[in-house]
């Protein structure tokens, strides 16, 4: 099997971004309301800028502006044709829904969770989940208050 060239001398940020298709990427964003409220963050220009900043090796969104500051002149490629403030992508960031909330939501432990977002501390993953939606609350409520009329029962 000869080698391909077909990606031969592309960054692999660039590579990555070759396979995604960015309509259907927005399609997927807008059905979900992930792309509510947005002006120039969309979600495929979200996706990309996360995807630069976890291949970059960036820890926070002042690095990831400021390295797309930094690099404005080779974004082009990218499918972004607008600088990324930090308040955006924090505004951005707040509105989707991230792995975290909806693992969450299937009541997965916050333990695992936090492994799954290589936290060393459970507290820092608090801050990456959603609060807690009232039809949730009333569902713990009830069925806690299932229990204690079943715990009533059995005394009588």
């Amino acid at each position: 099997m000869g080698k391909g060239t077909n990606f031969s001398g592309q960054p692999v940020l660039s590579q990555l971004i070759k396979l995604m298709d960015r309509s259907k990427i927005n399609t997927l964003a807008s059905k979900s309301g992930a792309n509510y409220y947005t002006k120039h963050l969309d979600g495929y220009s979200h996706l990309v800028v996360m995807l630069y900043a976890v291949l970059s090796n960036l820890r926070s969104l002042r690095e990831t502006c400021l390295g797309f500051a930094a690099n404005a002149t080779r974004m082009n490629h990218l499918g972004i044709d607008h600088m990324i403030c930090r308040s955006t992508l924090s505004d951005a960031n707040k509105r989707r829904k991230s792995w975290a909330s909806m693992m969450y939501a299937e009541d997965a432990e916050l333990a695992v969770i936090s492994k799954g977002l290589g936290h060393a501390n459970p507290r820092t993953t608090q801050i990456y989940i959603s609060e807690i939606d009232d039809n949730r609350l009333a569902q713990a409520n009830r069925k806690l208050l299932r229990k204690l009329d079943a715990n009533d029962e059995m005394t009588e």
